[in-house]
């Protein structure tokens, strides 16, 4: 099966930074199946798309019906980055899955999105979606860390 992947950047109204995202979708990937993951403290968007063998959660969801979204983090990959590192911290990286959302909600023409979050990204998107419910209709957590950080 054919994957196509182009890169996006949504801009934070509120500092300017831009976050990057990958867009992984294919033949069978339907635009109002979206599908955003959020990645833990010490990896980037790469960790959803391991060109090996099956184990890409990107390509798997786009063979079943999803435009997938990875993005980065502020001060990861291909986002902007901080001049302080003190500025990366889950509130910043929650304003981050805000305007990814708001900006797949406005290009594919729909209202929520379903969301993954991977360790520290159960926290940024706990944040995220307690800021903006409106904007996910679903999450899944996989190795989810609290210790006291959800509202």
């Amino acid at each position: 099966m054919k994957f196509i992947f182009e890169q996006v950047f949504a801009q934070r109204k509120d500092n300017g930074k831009k976050i990057f995202m990958n867009r992984c979708s294919c033949p069978a990937s339907y635009g109002t199946k979206n599908l955003l993951c959020v990645h833990g403290l010490t990896s980037s968007n790469h960790v959803f798309d391991l060109d090996y063998k099956d184990y890409s959660v990107a390509r798997y969801f786009a063979r079943n019906g999803y435009t997938v979204w990875c993005m980065d983090y502020g001060g990861y990959g291909l986002s902007d980055k901080y001049e302080n590192g003190f500025d990366v911290d889950t509130q910043n990286a929650a304003e981050d899955i805000i305007a990814a959302a708001e900006e797949i909600c406005a290009r594919q023409h729909v209202s929520a999105l379903n969301l993954i979050g991977w360790s520290w990204g159960s926290m940024t998107s706990a944040r995220a979606s307690a800021a903006r419910p409106e904007l996910f209709h679903k999450m899944s957590w996989v190795g989810p860390c609290f210790g006291g950080t959800l509202p």
